[in-house]
């Protein structure tokens, strides 16, 4: 993709890349991952990618910004589809403010589907990343009047059976701090 005029003079907003043509189907509950290479012919540009169905108004399932370098570099995250799709749309986008013209090369797209067994890599220097044992090397921390949140272990989890979990316990304009494992 090539910008060609600085990005103040463009007033229609992202030049993209999209898959409309392909047929991607997804299953509510699985989670895929989308990778791809990119670089900028500017350092720290910004892309957008989202994935939508377009047969479903346009909803988004997912979307994210991502900064990419003048170096080729690998990105990926992971999506999880929220019900059964029959073929959900893929848009690379392309868009920063106050650059003058610039490229961006995107190549190896993928949208895989992935059963994460883990979601985390196995040398993860994080200890007890899903809070199997309990809230143990988490600590807590909130800004406000200690009655604003509640910091606890769910059984609700994407992977093993438990995940870390913050209620607020009030209206959000009663809270002036901010709750955080």
């Amino acid at each position: 993709l090539e910008t060609l005029w600085d990005s103040d003079s463009i007033a229609t907003g992202p030049a993209e890349y999209n898959n409309r043509g392909m047929v991607v189907p997804v299953i509510g509950g699985e989670f895929y991952e989308v990778n791809f290479a990119a670089k900028s012919s500017i350092d720290q540009s910004k892309i957008q990618i989202w994935v939508k169905d377009e047969f479903d108004s346009w909803m988004t399932l997912h979307n994210t910004e991502m900064t990419i370098t003048t170096e080729w570099a690998e990105y990926s995250f992971l999506f999880q589809a929220d019900v059964d799709r029959d073929d959900v749309h893929m848009e690379l986008k392309v868009f920063n403010a106050g650059f003058a013209p610039y490229q961006v090369f995107f190549d190896e797209v993928a949208i895989c589907a992935a059963n994460p067994s883990t979601a985390t890599c196995a040398d993860n220097l994080i200890s007890n990343p899903g809070a199997e044992n309990g809230l143990s090397d988490w600590w807590t921390w909130h800004g406000g009047d200690e009655t604003d949140y509640s910091f606890g272990v769910s059984s609700e989890s994407v992977v093993a059976d438990s995940s870390l979990l913050i209620q607020v316990l009030k209206p959000t304009a009663d809270i002036t701090g901010t709750g955080e494992f």
